[in-house]
Protein backbone atom coordinates (compact mmCIF):
# COMPACT_ATOMS: atom_id res chain seq x y z
CA UNK A 1 0.00 0.00 0.00
CA UNK A 2 1.36 3.06 -1.02
CA UNK A 3 0.83 6.50 0.50
CA UNK A 4 0.45 10.24 -0.52
CA UNK A 5 0.41 12.76 1.93
CA UNK A 6 -1.19 16.51 1.16
CA UNK A 7 -1.78 19.40 2.86
CA UNK A 8 -3.77 23.01 2.72
CA UNK A 9 -3.68 25.60 5.05
CA UNK A 10 -6.56 27.84 4.55
CA UNK A 11 -5.14 30.41 6.91
CA UNK A 12 -1.69 31.04 5.27
CA UNK A 13 -2.03 29.63 2.08
CA UNK A 14 0.47 26.99 2.29
CA UNK A 15 0.32 23.82 0.84
CA UNK A 16 3.39 22.04 2.68
CA UNK A 17 4.06 21.23 5.94
CA UNK A 18 7.54 19.90 6.41
CA UNK A 19 7.01 17.37 9.28
CA UNK A 20 4.30 15.86 7.14
CA UNK A 21 6.75 15.42 4.30
CA UNK A 22 8.71 13.48 6.31
CA UNK A 23 5.31 11.40 7.56
CA UNK A 24 4.68 10.61 3.76
CA UNK A 25 8.00 8.99 3.37
CA UNK A 26 7.87 7.13 6.50
CA UNK A 27 4.69 5.31 5.96
CA UNK A 28 5.84 4.28 2.74
CA UNK A 29 8.80 3.49 3.90
CA UNK A 30 6.94 0.39 5.70
CA UNK A 31 4.30 -0.22 3.70
CA UNK A 32 4.82 0.30 0.30
CA UNK A 33 5.15 -3.92 -0.98
CA UNK A 34 2.66 -4.65 1.79
CA UNK A 35 -0.52 -5.56 0.11
CA UNK A 36 -4.10 -5.11 1.54
CA UNK A 37 -6.33 -5.47 -1.19
CA UNK A 38 -6.75 -5.31 -4.85
CA UNK A 39 -9.05 -2.32 -4.66
CA UNK A 40 -6.87 1.22 -3.77
CA UNK A 41 -3.07 1.09 -5.05
CA UNK A 42 -2.74 4.41 -2.90
CA UNK A 43 -4.46 6.21 -0.24
CA UNK A 44 -4.08 10.19 -0.44
CA UNK A 45 -4.64 12.05 2.93
CA UNK A 46 -5.02 15.53 2.36
CA UNK A 47 -4.93 17.27 6.12
CA UNK A 48 -6.78 20.31 6.26
CA UNK A 49 -5.39 23.04 8.45
CA UNK A 50 -7.99 26.16 9.44
CA UNK A 51 -10.57 25.04 7.71
CA UNK A 52 -13.60 26.92 7.38
CA UNK A 53 -16.70 26.24 9.42
CA UNK A 54 -18.62 24.90 6.53
CA UNK A 55 -15.95 23.04 5.18
CA UNK A 56 -17.13 20.13 3.67
CA UNK A 57 -14.20 16.58 3.60
CA UNK A 58 -13.77 14.96 0.65
CA UNK A 59 -14.17 10.54 0.32
CA UNK A 60 -13.58 9.46 -2.82
CA UNK A 61 -12.11 7.29 -5.20
CA UNK A 62 -9.32 9.24 -7.33
CA UNK A 63 -8.90 7.24 -11.06
CA UNK A 64 -10.52 4.33 -9.60
CA UNK A 65 -7.27 3.30 -7.76
CA UNK A 66 -6.60 5.81 -5.15
CA UNK A 67 -8.51 6.96 -2.28
CA UNK A 68 -8.63 10.29 -1.48
CA UNK A 69 -9.13 11.10 2.25
CA UNK A 70 -9.44 14.55 3.67
CA UNK A 71 -9.54 15.13 7.53
CA UNK A 72 -8.98 17.86 9.80
CA UNK A 73 -5.55 19.17 11.73
CA UNK A 74 -4.34 21.44 13.97
CA UNK A 75 -0.80 21.79 12.90
CA UNK A 76 1.64 24.58 14.33
CA UNK A 77 4.38 25.01 11.94
CA UNK A 78 4.29 24.50 8.43
CA UNK A 79 8.24 25.36 7.58
CA UNK A 80 9.95 23.90 10.88
CA UNK A 81 10.01 20.17 11.29
CA UNK A 82 8.73 19.67 14.59
CA UNK A 83 7.28 16.03 16.54
CA UNK A 84 4.27 17.40 17.62
CA UNK A 85 2.94 17.95 13.78
CA UNK A 86 4.60 14.86 13.06
CA UNK A 87 3.25 12.60 15.73
CA UNK A 88 -0.53 14.23 15.37
CA UNK A 89 -0.54 13.51 11.22
CA UNK A 90 0.61 9.66 12.31
CA UNK A 91 -2.23 9.41 14.53
CA UNK A 92 -5.10 10.87 12.22
CA UNK A 93 -3.69 7.99 9.66
CA UNK A 94 -5.64 5.57 11.50
CA UNK A 95 -8.79 7.88 11.31
CA UNK A 96 -8.29 8.10 7.81
CA UNK A 97 -7.62 4.52 7.23
CA UNK A 98 -11.17 4.08 8.56
CA UNK A 99 -13.13 6.06 6.70
CA UNK A 100 -11.31 3.96 3.26
CA UNK A 101 -14.32 1.54 3.35
CA UNK A 102 -17.49 4.36 3.09
CA UNK A 103 -15.76 5.32 0.03
CA UNK A 104 -18.94 4.82 -2.79
CA UNK A 105 -17.84 2.45 -5.48
CA UNK A 106 -20.13 0.54 -8.24
CA UNK A 107 -17.59 -2.43 -7.84
CA UNK A 108 -17.19 -4.34 -4.97
CA UNK A 109 -14.61 -2.79 -2.55
CA UNK A 110 -11.65 -4.95 -1.66
CA UNK A 111 -9.68 -3.43 0.96
CA UNK A 112 -8.05 -4.87 4.16
CA UNK A 113 -8.61 -2.03 6.89
CA UNK A 114 -8.05 -4.11 9.78
CA UNK A 115 -5.05 -5.92 8.98
CA UNK A 116 -3.18 -2.38 7.64
CA UNK A 117 -4.56 -0.79 10.92
CA UNK A 118 -2.81 -3.51 12.39
CA UNK A 119 0.41 -2.85 10.61
CA UNK A 120 0.30 0.92 11.40
CA UNK A 121 0.10 0.00 14.97
CA UNK A 122 3.04 -1.94 14.92
CA UNK A 123 4.78 0.74 12.92
CA UNK A 124 4.24 3.65 15.32
CA UNK A 125 6.96 2.27 17.93
CA UNK A 126 9.44 2.57 14.86
CA UNK A 127 8.62 6.44 14.63
CA UNK A 128 10.28 9.22 15.27
CA UNK A 129 9.33 10.27 18.88
CA UNK A 130 11.31 12.91 20.21
CA UNK A 131 12.91 16.51 17.84
CA UNK A 132 16.28 14.95 17.57
CA UNK A 133 15.03 11.79 15.88
CA UNK A 134 12.64 13.61 13.67
CA UNK A 135 15.99 15.82 12.60
CA UNK A 136 17.84 12.42 12.22
CA UNK A 137 15.46 11.19 10.19
CA UNK A 138 14.95 14.24 7.93
CA UNK A 139 18.58 14.05 7.15
CA UNK A 140 18.39 10.61 6.20
CA UNK A 141 15.10 11.20 4.02
CA UNK A 142 16.46 11.59 0.86
CA UNK A 143 17.73 8.21 0.73
CA UNK A 144 14.78 6.40 2.11
CA UNK A 145 12.55 8.31 -0.43
CA UNK A 146 14.82 6.79 -3.39
CA UNK A 147 14.94 3.30 -1.61
CA UNK A 148 10.82 3.72 -1.41
CA UNK A 149 10.80 4.67 -5.61
CA UNK A 150 12.56 1.33 -5.60
CA UNK A 151 10.39 -1.17 -3.44
CA UNK A 152 7.08 0.76 -5.41
CA UNK A 153 8.66 -0.02 -8.85
CA UNK A 154 9.18 -3.75 -7.47
CA UNK A 155 5.88 -4.07 -6.15
CA UNK A 156 4.02 -2.70 -8.99
CA UNK A 157 5.67 -5.06 -11.40
CA UNK A 158 5.12 -8.02 -8.96
CA UNK A 159 1.36 -7.04 -9.05
CA UNK A 160 1.08 -6.64 -12.81
CA UNK A 161 2.39 -10.73 -12.98
CA UNK A 162 0.00 -11.97 -10.28
CA UNK A 163 -3.00 -9.88 -11.37
CA UNK A 164 -2.44 -8.78 -14.70
CA UNK A 165 -5.03 -6.45 -16.15
CA UNK A 166 -7.06 -6.42 -19.41
CA UNK A 167 -5.06 -5.46 -22.69
CA UNK A 168 -7.84 -3.05 -23.97
CA UNK A 169 -5.39 0.27 -25.35
CA UNK A 170 -3.00 0.19 -28.62
CA UNK A 171 0.34 1.84 -27.91
CA UNK A 172 0.43 5.31 -29.32
CA UNK A 173 4.56 5.76 -28.39
CA UNK A 174 7.25 5.52 -26.32
CA UNK A 175 9.19 7.97 -24.36
CA UNK A 176 12.26 7.94 -23.37
CA UNK A 177 13.82 9.54 -19.51
CA UNK A 178 17.53 9.67 -18.25
CA UNK A 179 19.19 11.00 -15.58
CA UNK A 180 22.21 11.78 -16.39
CA UNK A 181 23.05 15.54 -17.47
CA UNK A 182 20.99 17.23 -20.20
CA UNK A 183 21.51 16.05 -23.97
CA UNK A 184 23.96 12.95 -22.61
CA UNK A 185 22.11 10.55 -24.45
CA UNK A 186 20.94 13.13 -27.77
CA UNK A 187 20.33 11.88 -30.17
CA UNK A 188 20.13 8.63 -29.49
CA UNK A 189 16.98 9.38 -27.13
CA UNK A 190 15.15 10.63 -30.07
CA UNK A 191 15.88 7.90 -32.25
CA UNK A 192 15.06 4.87 -30.10
CA UNK A 193 11.81 7.07 -28.96
CA UNK A 194 11.12 7.01 -32.68
CA UNK A 195 12.14 3.33 -33.55
CA UNK A 196 10.30 1.87 -30.95
CA UNK A 197 7.39 4.15 -31.01
CA UNK A 198 6.67 2.74 -34.67
CA UNK A 199 7.75 -1.21 -34.38
CA UNK A 200 5.78 -1.67 -31.00
CA UNK A 201 3.09 -0.16 -32.84
CA UNK A 202 3.34 -2.28 -36.03
CA UNK A 203 3.59 -5.50 -33.64
CA UNK A 204 0.03 -3.95 -32.56
CA UNK A 205 1.18 -3.97 -28.58
CA UNK A 206 -2.09 -3.56 -26.30
CA UNK A 207 -1.85 -1.76 -22.83
CA UNK A 208 -4.41 -1.97 -19.84
CA UNK A 209 -5.65 1.84 -19.31
CA UNK A 210 -2.89 3.47 -20.88
CA UNK A 211 -0.93 4.63 -24.15
CA UNK A 212 2.18 5.08 -23.61
CA UNK A 213 5.18 3.01 -22.28
CA UNK A 214 7.78 5.26 -20.64
CA UNK A 215 11.47 4.21 -20.61
CA UNK A 216 13.33 5.43 -17.70
CA UNK A 217 17.43 5.43 -18.59
CA UNK A 218 20.08 5.29 -15.13
CA UNK A 219 23.65 4.29 -14.20
CA UNK A 220 22.05 1.73 -12.01
CA UNK A 221 18.86 -0.01 -11.66
CA UNK A 222 18.20 1.43 -8.38
CA UNK A 223 18.53 5.17 -10.02
CA UNK A 224 16.53 3.96 -13.34
CA UNK A 225 13.68 2.94 -11.05
CA UNK A 226 12.99 6.52 -9.63
CA UNK A 227 10.67 6.80 -12.64
CA UNK A 228 8.27 3.79 -13.15
CA UNK A 229 8.20 1.58 -16.42
CA UNK A 230 6.57 -1.65 -17.07
CA UNK A 231 5.53 -4.07 -20.25
CA UNK A 232 8.47 -6.79 -21.25
CA UNK A 233 7.67 -9.73 -23.95
CA UNK A 234 6.93 -7.67 -27.29
CA UNK A 235 9.92 -4.88 -26.07
CA UNK A 236 12.12 -7.36 -25.59
CA UNK A 237 11.49 -8.65 -29.45
CA UNK A 238 12.03 -5.11 -30.63
CA UNK A 239 14.98 -4.36 -28.84
CA UNK A 240 16.74 -7.49 -30.36
CA UNK A 241 15.58 -6.14 -33.83
CA UNK A 242 16.93 -2.66 -33.31
CA UNK A 243 20.31 -4.55 -31.88
CA UNK A 244 19.99 -6.79 -35.17
CA UNK A 245 19.23 -4.24 -37.94
CA UNK A 246 20.87 -1.28 -36.35
CA UNK A 247 19.66 2.22 -35.88
CA UNK A 248 18.82 3.18 -39.38
CA UNK A 249 16.62 0.45 -40.22
CA UNK A 250 13.34 1.37 -42.77
CA UNK A 251 10.51 1.42 -40.79
CA UNK A 252 6.89 1.61 -41.99
CA UNK A 253 4.47 4.31 -41.00
CA UNK A 254 1.33 3.48 -42.69
CA UNK A 255 -0.15 0.99 -45.13
CA UNK A 256 -3.15 -0.10 -47.07
CA UNK A 257 -4.11 -2.70 -49.48
CA UNK A 258 -7.03 -3.93 -52.03
CA UNK A 259 -7.09 -6.91 -53.91
CA UNK A 260 -4.68 -5.55 -56.61
CA UNK A 261 -1.80 -3.24 -54.48
CA UNK A 262 -0.40 -3.29 -51.16
CA UNK A 263 0.88 0.55 -50.41
CA UNK A 264 3.37 1.38 -47.84
CA UNK A 265 4.81 4.58 -46.23
CA UNK A 266 8.21 4.36 -45.33
CA UNK A 267 10.85 6.58 -43.89
CA UNK A 268 14.02 6.28 -41.89
CA UNK A 269 14.61 7.83 -38.16
CA UNK A 270 16.67 10.91 -38.62
CA UNK A 271 19.51 11.50 -36.20
CA UNK A 272 17.89 14.86 -34.91
CA UNK A 273 14.44 15.91 -34.28
CA UNK A 274 14.79 19.11 -36.14
CA UNK A 275 15.71 16.87 -39.02
CA UNK A 276 13.20 16.47 -41.47
CA UNK A 277 13.26 12.50 -42.80
CA UNK A 278 12.43 11.47 -46.38
CA UNK A 279 9.04 9.52 -46.40
CA UNK A 280 8.62 7.38 -49.70
CA UNK A 281 5.90 5.48 -51.32
CA UNK A 282 6.62 1.76 -51.69
CA UNK A 283 3.99 0.35 -54.63
CA UNK A 284 3.60 -3.70 -54.74
CA UNK A 285 1.39 -5.26 -57.33
CA UNK A 286 0.26 -8.39 -55.65
CA UNK A 287 -0.34 -10.60 -58.37
CA UNK A 288 3.16 -9.97 -60.38
CA UNK A 289 5.01 -8.99 -56.72
CA UNK A 290 6.70 -6.13 -59.33
CA UNK A 291 7.28 -2.89 -56.73
CA UNK A 292 8.41 1.02 -57.24
CA UNK A 293 9.23 3.22 -55.09
CA UNK A 294 8.82 7.01 -55.47
CA UNK A 295 9.81 10.39 -52.55
CA UNK A 296 6.07 11.60 -50.88
CA UNK A 297 8.04 14.21 -49.33
CA UNK A 298 10.23 15.01 -46.25
CA UNK A 299 9.11 16.15 -43.40
CA UNK A 300 9.92 16.02 -39.39
CA UNK A 301 8.81 12.79 -37.88
CA UNK A 302 6.98 15.05 -35.12
CA UNK A 303 4.50 16.71 -37.86
CA UNK A 304 4.22 14.07 -40.55
CA UNK A 305 1.08 12.94 -39.37
CA UNK A 306 -0.30 16.45 -40.41
CA UNK A 307 0.21 15.44 -44.00
CA UNK A 308 0.16 11.90 -43.92
CA UNK A 309 -3.41 11.07 -42.83
CA UNK A 310 -4.90 8.51 -44.84
CA UNK A 311 -3.90 6.36 -47.71
CA UNK A 312 -6.78 5.68 -51.00
CA UNK A 313 -6.16 3.32 -53.81
CA UNK A 314 -7.72 4.14 -56.50
CA UNK A 315 -7.90 2.33 -59.76
CA UNK A 316 -5.16 4.33 -61.54
CA UNK A 317 -3.87 6.41 -58.53
CA UNK A 318 -3.18 6.40 -55.01
CA UNK A 319 -3.80 9.65 -52.91
CA UNK A 320 -2.72 10.41 -49.53
CA UNK A 321 -3.88 12.66 -47.95
CA UNK A 322 -3.44 15.09 -44.74
CA UNK A 323 -5.49 15.43 -41.52
CA UNK A 324 -8.68 17.09 -41.93
CA UNK A 325 -8.46 19.47 -38.61
CA UNK A 326 -7.57 23.21 -38.29
CA UNK A 327 -4.18 22.32 -36.59
CA UNK A 328 -2.96 19.95 -39.46
CA UNK A 329 -4.10 23.01 -42.46
CA UNK A 330 -2.17 25.23 -40.21
CA UNK A 331 0.89 23.60 -39.88
CA UNK A 332 0.77 22.57 -43.37
CA UNK A 333 0.26 26.24 -44.54
CA UNK A 334 3.06 27.48 -42.72
CA UNK A 335 5.62 24.84 -43.96
CA UNK A 336 3.88 24.94 -47.75
CA UNK A 337 3.38 21.34 -47.55
CA UNK A 338 -0.22 20.26 -50.08
CA UNK A 339 -2.97 18.58 -48.12
CA UNK A 340 -2.64 15.73 -50.40
CA UNK A 341 -0.20 13.61 -52.52
CA UNK A 342 -1.21 12.00 -55.68
CA UNK A 343 1.05 8.74 -57.83
CA UNK A 344 -0.02 7.67 -60.71
CA UNK A 345 0.38 3.41 -60.67
CA UNK A 346 1.78 3.66 -64.01
CA UNK A 347 4.51 5.70 -63.16
CA UNK A 348 5.27 4.27 -59.76
CA UNK A 349 5.65 0.44 -61.20
CA UNK A 350 5.72 0.87 -64.65
CA UNK A 351 2.42 -1.16 -65.30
Amino acid sequence: MRFMIEYKDFRTKEEQNKSLILLDTFLNEHLIGEFHGKTFECILIRFINHAPPKKKYKLKSFYKIIAEVEVEGQFSENIKINIADFQQGLSKVEQAIKLVPEIEMKEKVDFDKDRLLATLKRMINAAPQTDDDLKYYAREEKKISCLNNVKRVDSLIYSCKISPKPLVKRIVGVRIYDHFERNTLSPYDYIYSELFSNLLRNAEVKLPDYEEIYFSIGETMEQAKQEIALEVEKIEAVIEEIATKGMDMELTYATAQNKDYLVEVIYQVPLSHVTKAEYKLRLTEIRTKRTGIVSIDKLTTYYAPYSLGKIQIKKNEVIIKGRNSVRAGISREIDKYPSEYRFRINEVIGV
